[in-house]
């Protein structure tokens, strides 16, 4: 998937839904998330691309250490360890996917470390996850 971020509008045409439903709630867990990899973001926006697709845009993310080994050069690594780190996060969180009441098919993620921004998509599936199958069980004394 090709991301690209711009002031101006790529259509005359509204595509994104900005206020969809429980944007908040999602932003909070992006926002967590980011917590448990790196550190929450300076600010966080997110939109609606179609029924399947979330992108979330995530800016000041970058704590000192990570600075420093993209300074010396190492900014490479530091992508892979990132990436790992946070798509684990994102593939294993059946919070996220109790928020939507949909299965995330992929999340793909990337940064530009010039800019301190990140960039994850979210492709959810387009069935409702199943409910869990409770059954009754009756315990004797």
């Amino acid at each position: 998937m090709f991301t690209s971020i711009s002031s101006d509008p790529f259509t005359s045409e509204e595509v994104l839904q900005e206020q969809y439903k429980q944007r908040d709630l999602i932003n909070k867990e992006i926002i967590d998330i980011s917590e448990r990899a790196e550190k929450s973001p300076e600010e966080i926006y997110s939109c609606q691309m179609d029924d399947r697709t979330i992108v979330v845009i995530r800016n000041g993310i970058l704590v000192r250490i990570e600075k420093e080994l993209i300074r010396l050069g190492n900014s490479e690594l530091l992508k892979r360890v990132k990436r790992n780190l946070e798509k684990h996060y994102l593939h294993n969180n059946s919070r996220l996917e109790w928020i939507f009441n949909h299965h995330i098919v992929d999340a793909l993620v990337d940064w530009d470390f010039n800019l301190d921004k990140s960039v994850i998509v979210l492709k959810l599936n387009q069935a409702k996850p199943k409910k869990p199958n409770y059954e009754k069980v009756d315990i004797a004394e």
